[in-house]
């Protein structure tokens, strides 16, 4: 189990989880020249190589639970025999093969979508 704090680093990471084939750069660092106007300069922006760039702005995966349950879709991390559970913290527990014996994992966050960020990072950590 590991501490995540939100952000545009978790959510760097949940993207290139959820789309291996994305990349992913942070505009002002990194000089996204050909990035559409109307973008800040300190928003990430995500493209994939389709013969061309294709900018969208980075979903919020850390703090937008709508983004997190989606990315969790895309991955089909609820499609595992997996739960979301509250205690003290929020709490993503399922086993990776989706069968009883599979291996087990339990990754938390303050927030539900910090418990399923975490969890996404740990699907993929182990496939």
């Amino acid at each position: 189990m590991t501490e995540i704090k939100p952000g545009p680093e978790l959510d760097r990471a949940v993207a290139e989880a959820v789309d291996p084939l994305c990349t992913v750069a942070m505009c002002v660092a990194d000089g996204c020249r050909d990035a559409p106007p109307d973008t800040e300069g300190d928003v990430l922006a995500v493209w994939k190589w389709n013969g061309e760039r294709t900018y969208i702005l980075l979903p919020k995966f850390s703090t937008d639970l709508n983004a997190a349950f989606a990315a969790a879709e895309k991955v089909g991390l609820f499609r595992k025999q997996c739960c979301l559970l509250q205690d003290t913290y929020w709490h993503v527990w399922g086993r990776f093969t989706g069968r009883t014996l599979g291996p087990e994992f339990n990754e938390r966050g303050e927030t539900p979508a910090l418990a399923i960020c975490a969890a996404i990072l740990k699907l993929k950590e182990n496939q």
